[in-house]
């Protein structure tokens, strides 16, 4: 029953991604399905204070501040001239 239920639980999540994926016109794989999962509750309380109607619309509007989409890989900065130089000699 438990495998069940988180198997149900993720294909609602997944679902739920896409959707919000599709209203940002951005790829699926731009979105973290934890940080959906987890801002949840921000829509449940808005929900109930009678602020928000719609799970995809309420998190896809804040996506940014709410954090749903991931962060771009940061380069490493390149490496500095000194860093190269021996300090020591041999």
């Amino acid at each position: 029953m438990q495998l069940w239920a988180t198997w149900i639980l993720y294909a609602v999540l997944v679902d739920l991604t896409d959707a919000i994926a599709e209203v940002l016109r951005c790829p699926f794989a731009a979105l973290s399905l934890e940080m959906v999962y987890r801002r949840l509750h921000f829509f449940t309380y808005a929900f109930q204070r009678g602020e928000a109607m719609d799970v995809v619309q309420y998190l896809a509007a804040d996506a940014k501040a709410l954090r749903i989409l991931k962060r771009k890989p940061q380069r490493d900065p390149p490496p500095s001239r000194f860093a190269q130089l021996s300090l020591t000699l041999a």
